[in-house]
């Protein structure tokens, strides 16, 4: 610890160093010497130690009441720049959404990064890669089928470049010129996404599977009953689609 390497001896800083074996290569040794220079301007207090944070002259006593502050004033966060927090789609896909799109969903990768043990990381879809956010939800050959079936219906061409959430929605941002068709194209990306997941769930806890078929009918029967839940049918463009 610090405190077993300094002591004050009529007023003065002291440093011991108790090292059995001599510093004798020469990079090593002027490693060293620029290490105890650094040492010999520390000032040392007979006083309780603190949490300081910050840099430099702003540095101060650490408050989770400041940090929360400091959170509060960033205007956003680069990963979560592509969401879109619509008022018709449900809060837990909204909700879903922002956790993937961070990568904070319970994948079977996530999973065993938490020392959660688990029999494997394969995707249980495709059962040919780790089951990560973006395999699971975009690169999975069962995903992609899907979302084939989802871009013919939307009339959105998906490039075979993207294999990300985040590169999903960045490049709808920028491929829809409507704001209603962005919002339209967005509400079915979540649909789609959280539709993903829930048959992934229920093939892992329940053995049962889902045609694709059907999985991009209950993509396109959630699209719709979110569309028309609020009232905005007309608006987000989803009555052009047939």
């Amino acid at each position: 610890m610090v405190e077993q390497r300094y002591c004050f001896m009529d007023g003065q800083l002291s440093w011991v160093w108790d090292g059995g074996s001599l510093v004798n290569q020469s990079q090593t040794s002027e490693a060293w010497n620029e290490c105890v220079k650094l040492l010999e301007g520390i000032k040392i207090e007979m006083k309780s130690d603190a949490w300081l944070w910050r840099q430099d002259e702003t540095r101060e006593v650490f408050k989770v009441n400041i940090l929360r502050t400091e959170l509060d004033s960033i205007q956003s966060i680069p990963e979560t720049q592509v969401l879109k927090w619509l008022s018709w789609i449900p809060k837990k896909i909204n909700c879903f959404l922002w956790r993937a799109v961070l990568d904070r969903i319970p994948t079977r990768e996530a999973l065993v990064i938490r020392n959660i043990n688990i029999p494997s990381i394969t995707c249980a879809l495709c059962g040919s890669n780790a089951e990560t956010v973006d395999h699971l939800l975009i690169s999975c050959q069962y995903a992609q089928l899907v979302w084939t079936a989802i871009s013919l219906w939307v009339k959105l061409p998906l490039p075979r470049y993207l294999l990300s959430l985040v590169r999903l929605l960045e490049y709808i941002e920028s491929y829809c010129s409507s704001e209603e068709k962005r919002k339209a194209i967005y509400l079915v990306t979540a649909a789609t996404c959280w539709t993903l997941w829930r048959i992934r769930n229920n093939l892992i806890f329940n053995q049962k599977k889902t045609q694709v078929s059907r999985a991009v009918g209950n993509v396109k029967a959630l699209s719709f009953f979110m569309d028309e839940s609020k009232g905005w049918k007309n608006r987000s463009g989803l009555e052009g689609i047939e």
